[in-house]
């Protein structure tokens, strides 16, 4: 999604990215950036990605979201929602420019709690993160 976003979904600008590119982007680090230069000089993987395109697979530009309330807000996500997944869930908010974590830390801005929501709910507590349950989530997004 890094690659994807700091590219606009332009395939041939990634395969054609320098290290020094790659490492520009907050993420990704010196190795990361070498094993895609790597995988992108490889002629077996050029040629595979050129029969994926010859096949009709299509790489789409990435639509840039518009900046919301929630735009580079951190949301974690624990328990069982009831109206959507939790991937669902994750995807909505990484549609509006957030991110979703597996874990809760000090740059956490809100957890979204469902039922059976254990230890993430008290390390967020501890932590004074925002804890929405599902119906105070849906009304965040309702507001974007």
């Amino acid at each position: 999604k890094l690659l994807e976003r700091h590219f606009n979904g332009d395939l041939n600008k990634l395969m054609q990215a320098s290290i020094e590119e790659l490492v520009s982007i907050n993420e990704v680090g010196d190795i990361m950036a070498d094993s895609i230069v790597q995988y992108f000089s490889n002629n077996d993987n050029q040629l595979l990605i050129k029969k994926c395109i010859d096949s009709g697979i299509l790489f789409q530009e990435v639509k840039k979201s518009q900046h919301t309330i929630i735009t580079d807000k951190i949301f974690v996500f624990t328990g069982t929602l009831e109206s959507m997944s939790r991937n669902d869930a994750k995807r909505i908010v990484e549609s509006y420019g957030a991110k979703s974590s597996g874990a809760v830390s000090k740059n956490t801005d809100y957890i979204v709690a469902g039922k059976g929501a254990g230890s993430k709910i008290r390390k967020g507590k501890e932590l004074q993160v925002s804890i929405l349950d599902e119906k105070k989530f849906q009304e965040l997004i309702k507001k974007i």
